[in-house]
């Protein structure tokens, strides 16, 4: 999970720690605009927690069969026991469902895809596109044909999320 949690403070590292080395040691645009974060699965989970949480750091994101909320487990409860101490508001108020609830993500933008044989992935694909697009972010949706819960679904969906990119930073038309 990419958020900071009695497990560990990975937002603090992925916002603060890895952004700041990526800065200092990488020839990279100062301007945030031109930044993404993206992932596959657990990455596009965290992919996701990022943009919402982070939109100022990370505005554009590719999330790749992400869940419908961070998770340790399949058991709900025991995610929320073993990093929130059981404190079901604590870890609500981190996820992006309920940011995207919560805030306004004008500017921000989100490309989605998921295999069209992994049927729960691509569910949680539609939700939060759609939380997305209520909350202001231009989104894209794909479902990739003959695909399942697979690095398939990423290497034949990354050609349009990389044109996502190439628009949102002016590089394309």
């Amino acid at each position: 999970m990419c958020m900071d949690s009695r497990i560990a403070p990975a937002d603090t590292y992925l916002s603060q720690d890895v952004t700041a080395w990526i800065s200092q040691t990488l020839d990279v645009s100062t301007d945030h605009k031109q930044w993404a974060v993206g992932g596959f699965s657990f990455g596009g989970t965290c992919a996701m927690q990022m943009g919402t949480e982070h939109p100022e750091i990370f505005p554009s994101v590719l999330a790749f069969s992400a869940e419908r909320e961070p998770a340790l487990a399949k058991d709900r409860n025991k995610t929320i026991a073993d990093s929130f101490d059981g404190d079901v508001a604590a870890f609500e108020s981190r996820t992006p469902l309920v940011l995207m609830r919560e805030r306004n993500f004008a500017g921000s933008g989100v490309y989605f895809a998921a295999g069209a044989t992994d049927n729960e992935f691509t569910n949680y694909m539609h939700e939060l596109a759609e939380a997305a697009k209520s909350a202001g972010m231009h989104t894209e949706e794909h479902t990739i044909r003959n695909a399942g819960h697979s690095w398939d679904a990423v290497v034949r969906g990354m050609p349009e999320g990389l044109e996502f990119l190439a628009i949102r930073w002016g590089l394309q038309k």
